[in-house]
This record gives structure tokens, C-alpha cells and sequence, in this order.
């Protein structure tokens, strides 16, 4: 028979033994990718140095290995990003991401880092812009047109508030309406139809002579119903 404490203790070093043999299949990856491409080489050597102090600043809280931990990542992250880009001068970025990260870690204690890192951003930004002429000229001409698109859709929409603006709205059409038909039965305006019920008339939205109740009278719906659909329809 088993001993219970054999088989807990088994059951215990399972988790365990499954993550250290995904670490060493992960690790013999990263060997055979680095014997293929010196960046990957370069970027598995200092990786591998910033993640030992990094781990250890994590397990021991001394403020002075989040500076190394730090800076050889970034060294790391730029050394591959100088290899697999066509940028030239990257790797001064990877170097800025190293202090900033020295600064997450220790806020306090090493804020001077993200100084630091802005320093050597600005210096990445300045050889990027030197060194790498023509991805600019096509981050220009990227910038140039988003600009053109936005002016055009401005324009198009200034010229569709003009068009708008332009035409009469609907109690012009519906005031309009009324000097022509007072001027051609020779009646007073207020006769046909008084302002307040152009007013009402011109904000509803009538599909039929039906819809004017309340507004009109019978008979100034059998008179003019009709017409006034045709109006308020523009």
C-alpha cells in the first residue's frame, strides 16, 4: 500500500516539474533561435542576466539590482530591435525603456531614472530622424494625408450646412404659400390662415390630411389640405 505522504508529496512536485519542463523546451527554443541570429544570441545573453536580477530584486527587495536588472533589459530589448528592424539607431530606444523600467520598479528611491530615460528617447528620436530619412518622409506623407482627408470631409460638411442653410425651411415655404393664395384670391393673409398655425404646421410631420387636425379647421383642410401636404413636404 502507498504511504499517503508519498503520494502528496508526488502530487505536490507534479505542478512544479510541469513548469520547469515547459521552461527548458521555452529555453532550448531561445538556444537554437540565438545560434541562428546574433541578435537573438546578444538579446538571450543579456536577457538572461537582466531577468537574474530582476528576480532577484523581486525576491529581496534591494533597491540597488533594479538599476542592473533594468538597464540590461533595455541593453537587451535594444540589441534585438537594432537586429530584426531596418531602423539604425533603435537600440538607444531599448536603452530608454531599460531606465524607465528601473523607475517603475523604484519610483522613489530611483526617479532620476526617468530623467534618464527621457534623455536618451530624445537621443533615439534625433538619430531615428537622421538615420532613418525615408520611413520619415513616410510618416510625413502618412500625416499628410490624414490632414487632406479631415480638410475634405470639413469642407463637405461646411458645404452640405451651406446647402442646407440655403434653402427655405419649411414655415418659409408654408408663409410663402400664403402670399401666393391670398394675392391670387385677393384675400387678406390672416384670412387663410393664421401665422401661429403656420408656425404649428411647420414643425409636424403629416403623412396625410388627417394628421392636420387640431391645427385646421374642417374646412380649412378641404380648402387647402392637399396643398399644404405638398408644402410642408419642400
Amino acid at each position: 500500500m502507498t504511504d499517503p505522504s508519498i503520494t502528496q508529496r508526488l502530487q505536490n512536485a507534479a505542478p512544479r516539474d510541469r513548469q520547469l519542463g515547459i521552461g527548458l523546451l521555452v529555453l532550448a527554443g531561445l538556444v537554437v533561435l540565438a545560434s541562428f541570429n546574433g541578435a537573438l544570441s546578444g538579446f538571450f545573453t543579456l536577457g538572461t542576466l537582466a531577468l537574474g536580477f530582476l528576480v532577484a530584486h523581486r525576491r529581496t527587495r534591494l533597491h540597488g539590482l533594479a538599476v542592473p536588472g533594468g538597464i540590461l533589459a533595455g541593453i537587451a530589448i535594444g540589441v534585438l530591435l537594432e537586429g530584426i528592424t531596418p531602423f539604425s539607431g533603435i537600440a538607444v530606444a531599448g536603452i530608454a525603456f531599460g531606465f524607465w523600467l528601473v523607475k517603475i520598479l523604484e519610483p522613489q528611491r530611483h526617479a532620476w531614472a526617468g530623467y534618464v530615460a527621457l534623455g536618451f528617447a530624445a537621443i533615439a528620436g534625433l538619430v531615428f530622424v537622421t538615420e532613418n530619412a525615408w520611413a520619415v518622409a513616410l510618416a510625413l506623407i502618412l500625416a499628410g494625408v490624414y490632414v487632406l482627408s479631415r480638410r475634405n470631409a470639413s469642407v463637405a460638411r461646411e458645404s452640405a450646412t451651406e446647402i442646407a442653410a440655403a434653402q427655405p425651411t419649411a414655415l418659409e415655404r408654408l408663409l410663402a404659400w400664403r402670399a401666393a393664395v391670398a394675392q391670387r384670391d385677393g384675400q387678406p393673409e390672416a384670412e387663410i390662415l393664421r401665422t401661429e398655425q403656420l408656425e404649428r404646421l411647420a414643425t409636424l410631420r403629416a403623412q396625410n390630411v388627417d394628421g392636420l387636425f387640431g391645427v385646421l379647421d374642417t374646412a380649412q383642410i378641404e380648402r387647402h389640405g392637399k396643398a399644404l401636404l405638398t408644402v410642408m413636404r419642400g
